[in-house]
């Protein structure tokens, strides 16, 4: 279900100076005045349901010796892509995000008089993959296997369209619509009428926000709870229209 969100209108009222003679015309010629206009900015909003979902999961090892931290690491991930696929999810839909590995620094102690270069105390290896799902419902599940069998790092749910277009043009269509009404009013209220349009610029957003999950759904015990609310879309445009008087 698609629901239009309160529409931003702002309008401003335009007369355009008389214009200067046109080259060709002579002393006693009347120059052509440009014709008033009014232009008109707006922006709306369309709420959707989401369709489609990208989790980044992922874990961290640390030890002594790069080598090992990274073995350490490897074995995990394989353990979460394995669990993760397990739960119904293509291996076309996994992807790595990012892949880490660097060192831990062992600082010197607060009351150390001289001045001493921190020293490397181990390595800290690193890997996220992001998982493309067209099941709103496989989120939870998706999550859930991946901790069990490891994983320690959930760096966030992002909700969205796979198809923002049908909602672009609501909102594109709804901002053109209150643009006009908008203009109308202010026409009317000038003692002046509409009587085209000279231009239309329009532009168009979508932005779906990341849904965070804190550090303890890693330790909980039960389904990890999603609510994947609407995601917005939302299109501006700026009219031009010329008037004249009633």
């Amino acid at each position: 279900m698609q629901i239009f969100k309160l529409a931003a209108v702002s309008a401003l009222v335009i007369v355009s100076a008389a214009a200067e003679a046109q080259p060709g015309q002579g002393r006693g010629s009347r120059a052509e005045e440009p014709r008033p206009t009014i232009s008109v900015s707006a922006t709306a909003q369309v709420s959707a349901d989401p369709d489609r979902a990208v989790v980044r999961l992922g874990a961290v090892a640390e030890a002594a010796v790069a080598a090992d931290a990274q073995s350490q690491l490897n074995a995990v991930m394989q353990k979460v892509i394995a669990a993760v696929t397990a739960a119904g999810v293509e291996s076309r839909a996994l992807r790595t995000d990012s892949l880490s590995l660097s060192p831990i620094y062992r600082q010197p102690p607060p009351d150390q008089r001289q001045p001493v270069e921190p020293r490397i105390s181990g390595y800290q290896a690193s890997n996220v993959v992001t998982v493309e799902l067209d099941d709103i419902a496989k989120v939870g599940p998706v999550i859930d296997a991946g901790v069990q069998a490891g994983a320690n790092r959930l760096q966030g749910v992002t909700f969205g369209l796979r198809d923002a277009s049908k909602a672009q043009s609501q909102a594109l269509a709804k901002a053109v619509t209150d643009a006009r009404a908008q203009a109308e009013a202010v026409a009317s209220a000038a003692g002046l009428r509409i009587e085209g349009v000279q231009s239309i610029m329009a532009s168009g957003s979508y932005a779906p926000p990341p849904v965070p999950y804190q550090a303890r759904a890693f330790e909980a015990s039960v389904a990890t709870p999603i609510q994947p609310g609407q995601v917005d879309v939302s299109a501006s445009v700026t009219a031009t229209y010329f008037v004249e008087p009633k």
